[in-house]
This record gives C-alpha cells, sequence and structure tokens, in this order.
C-alpha cells in the first residue's frame, strides 16, 4: 500500500511539473503545436488560430482548414517538434522525388545483380558440362584403346 501511494503521488507531481512546463510556453498566433483531437485524445499537428484571454485558444488542425475552429485550453497544447514530423513542407516533397529516384536507381542495380548472377550461375553451369564432357571422352577413349579393340563405341555426348 505504501508503494502504491508513492506510485500516485509521483505521477501527481510529473503531471503537475509537465503542466507548468506547459503553460511556461508563451503560445501566438499562428504557432504550430500539437492538440488533443476531441474524438479520440490523441495529440495531432495543429495551427493556433487566436490565444484568449481565458486561458484558452482556437486552433485549425493541418489538413482540415475547412472544419471549424476547435477551442482547446493552453495547458493541453504540446510544442511541435519538427524533427519527430513527417511533414517539413516542400522539402520533404523534393527528398521524396529524390527518393522515387534512388528507388528506381536502386531497382535498376539490383536488376543488374540479379542478371549478372543468372549469367555467372550459367557460365559455371556451362564449364562443369563441357568437364564433364571432357572426363567421358578421356575414359571412353582409354576403355575403347585397351580392351575394346574391334568393338565400335559410340559418344553419349555428340
Amino acid at each position: 500500500a505504501a508503494s502504491s501511494s508513492y506510485a500516485s503521488t509521483s505521477q501527481a507531481n510529473n503531471t503537475a511539473s509537465t503542466s507548468t512546463a506547459r503553460t511556461a510556453i508563451k503560445w501566438k498566433t499562428g504557432d504550430r503545436c500539437l492538440a488533443p483531437w476531441n474524438e479520440d485524445g490523441k495529440y495531432y499537428e495543429c495551427t493556433i488560430d487566436d490565444v484568449l484571454d481565458d486561458g484558452t485558444c482556437t486552433i485549425v488542425f493541418d489538413g482540415f482548414e475547412s472544419a471549424p475552429l476547435t477551442v482547446v485550453r493552453v495547458s493541453k497544447l504540446k510544442p511541435f517538434d519538427r524533427t519527430r514530423s513527417g511533414l517539413s513542407g516542400i522539402k520533404s516533397a523534393a527528398n521524396r522525388a529524390k527518393t522515387k529516384r534512388e528507388l528506381e536507381q536502386r531497382l535498376r542495380e539490383l536488376k543488374r545483380r540479379k542478371k549478372d548472377k543468372k549469367v555467372a550461375k550459367l557460365k559455371e553451369f556451362e564449364e562443369e558440362r563441357e568437364k564433364d564432357k571432357k572426363r567421358w571422352t578421356d575414359f571412353n577413349s582409354k576403355l575403347t584403346s585397351r580392351t575394346w579393340k574391334g568393338v565400335v563405341s559410340k559418344s553419349m555426348v555428340k
């Protein structure tokens, strides 16, 4: 019981420290942040439309500019970390195009390697076949020259 009361007090201290850290940020109109969506409670990227005096602000979620403004308490806002975001504007589109070109180039390289492997394998197979053929002809010539002098032998590799 003592450990659970300790855990609940430490959780209370953590939530108090994080809420004071959040309110320490002075939000302005146009700032990007993370705010909870009303329906699922998860945090999504948004832009602050207006900061009100009563400790709330109106926000617009990114990608939902036509949606009505949402009123959220300033204490619930989280700072937006651009490095963790998948969206970085025009640069991200350029990187996607670059990666698409790189992807095509990588696919070409893989196809070329696969073709080279196939050619090498066929060459190795052909060399092995030639070696077997030579072994048979050597064996057959020895056999006919020693013991089977009057017998006509047919080659099986003709």
